[in-house]
């Protein structure tokens, strides 16, 4: 489980957690990301959007 991956990162630390979750996923691996930047949720297979 993922908290916020890219709270306070620049630029470059804001695209690691995506890479990770790219790497992740290609091995079938269940991740769950807690965001509120959806910038960091690109990478995902499937989001599920609470209001």
């Amino acid at each position: 489980m993922l908290d916020e991956p890219d709270a306070h990162q620049d630029e470059a630390g804001e695209d690691a957690p995506a890479l990770v979750l790219l790497d992740l996923r290609a091995f079938g691996k269940t991740v769950v990301v807690i965001a509120r930047r959806l910038s960091c949720l690109h990478a995902a297979g499937k989001v599920l959007l609470l209001s």
